[in-house]
């Protein structure tokens, strides 16, 4: 729990009347659940692929994450190469749509060669976003890239916010400890 002491407090509240005066328009924001999924090794894969073969594998990558994103709610928010940004209104649907996308991507290479095939990693963090017409802004678009760049291939490391957020015991997990990252002000759990 964080506490915030009166001054804190006195000193938000005149900075909002401040801010206020200035514009009337409120900024837009919501509080979600973001994904974030990549092709781990994908510039190793896509440098020794023929066209053909790199043409297929983002094929079958997004076909397979598209089904299972729309499977559970989720809403694509930036495809960026062998990435994508998505986000869930629930802890609960981002976390059974990350281990069905590690199950289906797991079927998918098993009899593939290794250049085919698509090992991923998955990342989730909850909180709130900026919205700006169709991106999303922020510490928890911040964190869940920081959070995808320690996660190793196979795996889904989530945060602190999310383990809290989900729906029950349903989902086991192991607490893998706090780690500081670079740009951000506090650890992450």
């Amino acid at each position: 729990l964080q506490y915030l002491y009166k001054k804190s407090i006195s000193k938000l509240l005149m900075q909002k009347s401040t801010e206020k005066n200035k514009s009337e328009k409120p900024i837009k924001s919501e509080l979600c659940t973001v994904l974030m999924v990549d092709i781990v090794g994908y510039s190793n894969r896509s440098a020794n692929l023929t066209r053909e073969k790199f043409s297929e594998l983002h094929d079958q990558f997004d076909s397979i994450c598209k089904d299972v994103f729309q499977k559970y709610g989720g809403k694509i928010i930036n495809k960026a190469g062998d990435a994508y940004l998505t986000k869930f209104k629930t802890a609960t649907a981002s976390l059974n749509c990350a281990i069905e996308l590690q199950v289906n991507f797991n079927d998918y290479s098993r009899w593939k060669e290794e250049l085919t095939k698509l090992p991923i990693r998955v990342a989730i963090h909850t909180g709130e976003v900026i919205v700006r017409g169709t991106n999303l802004f922020g510490d928890t678009v911040n964190t869940v890239a920081r959070i995808e760049s320690v996660t190793k291939s196979g795996d889904i490391v989530v945060s602190e916010t999310v383990f809290h957020s989900n729906n029950g015991n349903n989902i086991p997990f192991r607490y893998i400890g706090a780690k500081k990252m670079k740009g951000l002000k506090y650890p992450i759990k």
